[in-house]
């Protein structure tokens, strides 16, 4: 028995592009996941710092990569009633997560956690597929009219 047998050998064909709406919900995935990220660093009493890599010419021509510290701001605040409240953001907009509401509340940081780790699983089911689409909208308008 041959060892290729194994596997499922397929004809597929590689899509040139995704729809917009999986990439917006990509995007915003990666930054629910930052967020996460940050979330657990100060539950454990640490500060999230996160890395990118800027790619830079010197004098001479030569390109080299620099590794920077890249701020992250937290999508959450202290209420006045001591909870915690996150709000989804989408560029600079707030998403609604149900009619009329942008933000939940938390009693704890383990329970911001989890409920991240939720919205996480929503966004990829494409359960905020409307309030993204219209914040989408929006920031486009915006930049076309900036460019025309």
């Amino acid at each position: 028995m041959s060892i290729l047998s194994e596997l499922k050998a397929v004809n597929v064909v590689r899509p040139k592009s995704q729809p917009s709406i999986v990439i917006r919900r990509n995007k915003l995935i990666s930054k629910l996941h930052d967020q996460l990220q940050c979330v657990q660093a100060k539950i454990k009493g640490e500060e999230f710092i996160q890395t990118k890599y800027v790619s830079l010419k010197k004098d001479n021509g030569e390109r080299v990569e620099l590794a920077k510290q890249k701020r992250l701001k937290p999508w959450w605040f202290t209420s006045e009633s001591g909870n915690l409240v996150f709000e989804i953001k989408y560029g600079s907009k707030r998403l609604e997560i149900a009619k009329g509401k942008t933000g939940f509340e938390a009693q704890t940081l383990t329970e911001l956690e989890t409920a991240v780790e939720t919205l996480k699983k929503a966004v990829a089911e494409g359960e905020l597929d409307d309030s993204i689409n219209a914040v989408a909208d929006v920031i486009s308008r915006r930049i076309h009219k900036r460019t025309n």
